[in-house]
């Protein structure tokens, strides 16, 4: 055993751990950049030299350094150089796997009287991936916000329009006493807590307006109909469709005067409307 290790052509400097446990694989990724160009002390050297067998990967790394300090020693410069006037890059020793037993494994347990100073190589392409991959995020961040704040001010507009539309729909309300009413959920069929209506009217005119929430938007084949209804039947005030939002408005004039009803309500009915109810009402309302 000593005398093949004594014919091994890097026997004289390599040192060998003295098992697989005692490679330290991350301390010899922090030397392999000073080692590829030759600045590390003859201790280092050794260190490196004995755990790039256990290391593949940080040979690996090693290889890619030697390559990058070839290309840069043949740059031109003040004063050239030629390749033959160049030292010898150092030997990628060849990767063996760990034998059974070692006789002669000293521990790599030598201490270093000063911690040497990070090399800036070792950190230039993870800080560079990092700043990519921040510049990335922010971009896509800032798409987003840009996004959003535009959809807010595309719903508070639809809000303003509507409000405007409410507000044109009350302007008959000029005289007479003015009423409300509110229509809520029907708790016999199934609907939207969130369905509601408002029922504005004037008595001296019989005109009034209905605005409604909160109602699902309906098939081109069905439309939403509002009644008055007392013991005799019911009189329909008119047809209207909600928005995606569930948002309508419906302005009428009573062919009779309001308050001789009991009822209000409002039903799904065929798209061209139906002279009585045909369907349950969705929400209701006392007069």
């Amino acid at each position: 055993m000593n005398a093949e290790h004594n014919n091994h052509p890097e026997s004289t400097h390599h040192r060998t751990p003295l098992s697989h446990g005692d490679v330290n694989c991350q301390q010899l990724r922090e030397l392999i950049p000073a080692y590829s160009i030759r600045a590390t002390d003859p201790e280092e050297t050794a260190l490196v030299e004995s755990m790039l067998p256990f290391c593949p990967e940080a040979a690996a790394e090693l290889t890619d350094y030697l390559v990058l300090a070839d290309e840069f020693l043949y740059l031109p410069t003040d004063a050239p150089r030629t390749r033959g006037h160049l030292d010898p890059m150092p030997q990628l020793p060849i990767l063996i796997r760990t034998p059974a037993k070692l006789t002669q494994a000293p521990k790599v347990a030598a201490a270093r009287p000063q911690k040497r100073p990070v090399r800036r190589s070792q950190w230039l392409l993870p800080l560079s991936v990092a700043a990519v991959f921040v510049v990335i995020v922010f971009g896509a961040s800032t798409f987003y916000w840009i996004n959003r704040v535009q959809s807010l001010q595309n719903e508070q507009l639809a809000l303003a329009l509507r409000l405007q539309e409410a507000q044109i729909a009350l302007l008959p309300l000029t005289s007479g006493q003015v009423h409300h009413r509110e229509l809520l959920p029907n708790q016999a069929v199934p609907v939207s807590v969130e369905a509601h209506a408002t029922l504005i009217w004037e008595t001296a005119r019989e005109v009034g307006s209905v605005y409604v929430t909160g109602l699902p938007p309906l098939t081109p084949d069905k439309t939403y109909q509002f009644w008055l209804v007392r013991d005799g039947g019911a009189v329909s005030l008119g047809t209207f469709r909600v928005d995606e939002t569930g948002i309508g408005t419906l302005v009428f004039e009573a062919p009779e005067p309001i308050e001789e009803f009991q009822h209000i309500g409002i039903s799904e009915e065929p798209a061209t409307g139906s002279p009585m109810p045909t369907t349950p009402h969705l929400v209701i309302g006392n007069i």
